[in-house]
């Protein structure tokens, strides 16, 4: 006999392995696939289906904010960088929060320092630090967990193109800051 307590844990364990799956799945697939306009697509389907609020900041928002290091990523690619709010729905929010940041780097050929090809290959996984929290997240909104955790990812594509950022540009930071690009594979 399967007590309720043992089809609980059963249930949020096969939660747990969907949230993982996810992850794999974002991982594995190819470049032209995951870009950052679908990355941004698939966490609003994840957050309707599975209990999280998820809040899209654009080029525009970004660029009033003062995100130009991460819009400056984005400079040579076709798709604007993106940075994604996503919070379990229902989070105590009178609990001190955990922010998690993940790099979502949808592909990442170097910008205008390229990488070589050998090095190139596999650089479909530079967005696997967002998509591991677009996971975590998942998984506790699935479970209706109530901690408070902020997940925030920043997502981009990396290309050469006629407006990317070059080493020796100066961009002001979020912070403030000036930041001189000195390699633009540095994101």
């Amino acid at each position: 006999i399967v007590s309720e307590h043992h089809n609980k844990d059963l249930n949020k364990f096969l939660l747990l392995i969907n949230s993982v799956n996810l992850v794999k799945n974002v991982g594995n697939a190819p470049a032209n696939v995951i870009t950052p306009p679908s990355m941004v697509n698939i966490t609003k389907e994840m957050g309707k289906l599975n209990n999280f609020d998820v809040t899209v900041m654009g080029h525009k928002t970004l660029r009033k904010m003062g995100m130009n290091t991460l819009l400056s990523v984005s400079q040579g690619s076709r798709y604007s960088g993106y940075l994604v709010k996503i919070t379990p729905k229902y989070a105590n929010l009178k609990e001190k929060p955990v922010v998690l940041v993940g790099k979502g780097i949808t592909f990442d050929s170097g910008g205008t320092s390229l990488k070589r090809p050998q090095s190139m290959i596999n650089m479909k996984t530079d967005m696997l630090g967002a998509a591991t929290i677009l996971g975590y997240i998942n998984y506790l909104g699935s479970i209706k967990s109530k901690k408070n955790v902020i997940g925030l990812l920043a997502i981009a594509e990396n290309m050469p193109g006629k407006f990317a950022s070059r080493p020796g540009d100066v961009v002001k930071s979020y912070s403030g800051k000036t930041v001189e690009i000195v390699d633009t594979d540095a994101e």
